[in-house]
């Protein structure tokens, strides 16, 4: 990493008490800003979009994930990788996942919910489905060549699939 940086490795560790400490301050941007940054942008294009149904509402977010997943391969890989193995990342994005700080949108997501699925799925519900359908289709694709990967079909298989769930 300092090789490619172009600076000496005991500078690096002249900021950076350890490999820890400097792998804490390359995902401490993720939860604090890269998060919420996503929940917003995913906030405005459902509520920027009238869908005709709980179907197409679903495919849609599931096209815009998977095409995040696809631009941000390398980084999802460090975020999934940390999050067996380093407790206070997982605590964080936990948080998320709550109303921790956070009460302002999982209203306003839990408003669209509301309106597409009468069923009375929480924001929690549809946060955890979401990520288990996304991971899936992480590991999936570890395995695949992800050149010749049919994103567009994949994403309207997921969103499918999340319907489902959800109107069950």
């Amino acid at each position: 990493m300092a090789k490619t940086a172009g600076i000496g490795e005991g500078t690096i560790f002249k900021y950076f008490k350890n490999k820890a400490g400097l792998l804490q301050a390359v995902l401490a941007p993720i939860t604090s800003t890269l998060i919420p940054n996503f929940q917003h942008d995913v906030l405005v294009q459902l509520k920027g979009q009238s869908y005709p149904s709980s179907l197409a509402f679903c495919q849609s977010l599931m096209t815009e994930r998977l095409q995040f997943l696809r631009q941000n391969w390398y980084l999802m890989a460090l975020v999934l990788d940390q999050l067996l193995v380093n407790p206070p990342l997982r605590e964080q994005l936990q948080q998320f996942a709550t109303t921790n700080g956070n009460q302002a949108f999982i209203t306003e997501f839990n408003q669209l919910l509301d309106h597409y699925f009468p069923t009375n799925i929480t924001y929690q519900t549809f946060l955890l489905e979401v990520c288990r359908l996304l991971f899936g289709e992480y590991f999936k694709l570890m395995t695949v060549n992800r050149d010749n990967f049919d994103w567009e079909t994949e994403s309207q298989k997921l969103g499918a699939q999340l319907n489902i769930y959800l109107t069950m």
